[in-house]
């Protein structure tokens, strides 16, 4: 409980306390990124004071433990589908805003609403009942939905869903984005400039793992003395790329690197469907895992492996990015070098940034000797420390939240911060 413990008793600047609704679909136990990153905001917040809400629903999109008892947050979870197929998500949006809708319009209006991006247009909700709204966008819509395909750029189904995302924005008192192409590729539907506030060092991550339990993993994992391991933690979605890596593995063959693939996403049931078509690949798949587990297996690899489709600037942030720099592992990125996970490795050397289809590139930099990756991880983990440092990064944005709540449409807008 990082916030609690860092702004106990600080309040907004002295003013009353707030009164706040945060919506999204997922929060603890439910142990999705978005999810786990909204708990450490609310709670930040009830730390100051303010009486914090959270409107989420009970369908869970990544299992995990329980929730923590004692965070002062008030928690109301509504009725959602069993399933993850697409008429089950349909089914579940429209159940979120329904049921959102209906608690929102019951009460007296809050200071503020901060509406996140699960569903999608979820800001509509938040301007329609709260008198101040706000937002903290993790994925931007609908452009995410021109890049993956889903809806044709132009069309009929386009211009609505534009004419949705700019009306959600409307009279809006902030927008938080999570890295500058963020900002930038939000601007058209803004129509002003959004904070810049990246995703901090995962709150709940354990500390550094006993050293039986990293070689415990390597072991299980198949990985003898010497050999190396390079490891995907994370979703593999449709902004996400795979194929150089599986070209890598082709070429070096099974005296190469153990590549283990851990999570979900579309991408895995294509990884899936070729590990069961070239059983000799040296490919492991595992699901997602979490606590003491996660850390392990993030200290068991000697690389780290991340990646972005062109197309998809500023579209996603890759949240894997900040566990693996305070894992002090070296990282690989594998996409467009102009999007802020490329730029952070490169500002702190904390690993190689290989243009999408180089896969020599790729391979120089699997080939990378000892000291190297231990270097680049070293300044990775210091780096990521100084700059995505939770206690820090939490007050930010209690300030923000605050200051949305007592300022005009666009007075809060405009403070951008490093990186």
């Amino acid at each position: 409980m990082a916030g609690k413990m860092a702004f106990k008793n600080a309040g907004p600047g002295g003013g009353k306390p707030l009164h706040l609704v945060l919506l999204n679909q997922f929060y603890p136990p439910d142990r999705s990124p978005t999810a786990r990153y909204l708990r450490d905001l609310a709670e930040a917040m009830a730390s100051r004071g303010h009486t914090v809400e959270v409107y989420c629903s009970r369908a869970l999109y990544r299992a995990g433990g329980g929730d923590r008892a004692d965070s002062g947050v008030r928690v109301r979870r509504f009725w959602a589908p069993n399933g993850r197929g697409l008429s089950s998500k349909a089914l579940g949006y429209a159940a979120y805003y329904a049921q959102a809708g209906a608690a929102l319009a019951q009460g007296p209006a809050p200071d503020l609403i901060l509406a996140l991006s699960s569903p999608p247009f979820l800001g509509l909700l938040a301007r329609l009942f709260g008198k101040r709204h706000a937002h903290w966008v993790m994925d931007a819509y609908p452009q995410a939905l021109f890049a993956s395909g889903a809806v044709r750029r132009g069309g009929l189904a386009s211009r609505l869903l534009s004419a949705l995302a700019r009306s959600q924005y409307r009279g809006a008192a902030g927008v938080i984005t999570l890295g500058p192409d963020m900002a930038r590729r939000l601007r058209p539907e803004l129509g002003r400039p959004a904070l810049v506030r990246p995703l901090w060092l995962p709150s709940d991550l354990p500390p550094a793992p006993p050293e039986a339990a990293v070689r415990a993993v390597r072991r299980a994992w198949g990985a003898a003395a010497g050999r190396r391991v390079l490891l995907y933690a994370g979703n593999l979605g449709r902004g996400h790329r795979y194929g150089e890596f599986v070209d890598a593995m082709r070429a070096q063959g099974g005296g190469g690197p153990r590549w283990v693939f851990m999570g979900d996403g579309v991408g895995f049931n294509a990884l899936r469907r070729i590990r069961a078509a070239e059983p000799g690949l040296p490919l492991r798949m595992e699901g997602p895992c979490f606590g003491a587990d996660y850390a392990a297996r993030l200290a068991a690899a000697d690389a780290h492996l991340v990646s972005l489709q062109e197309g998809w600037q500023g579209l996603i942030v890759p949240s894997k990015l900040q566990a693996s720099l305070a894992s002090a592992k070296p990282v690989i990125f594998v996409g467009p070098a102009d999007c802020e996970p490329a730029r952070w490795i490169a500002a702190s050397g904390a690993g190689w940034v290989v243009p999408p289809g180089d896969g020599q590139g790729l391979i120089r930099a699997l080939a990378a000797p000892k000291a190297e990756r231990l270097s680049r991880g070293r300044r990775g983990r210091v780096w990521a420390l100084g700059h995505f440092g939770a206690p820090a990064s939490l007050k930010r944005m209690a300030l923000d939240l605050e200051g949305f709540s007592s300022a005009g449409p666009s007075a809060a807008h405009g403070g951008r911060q490093r990186p």
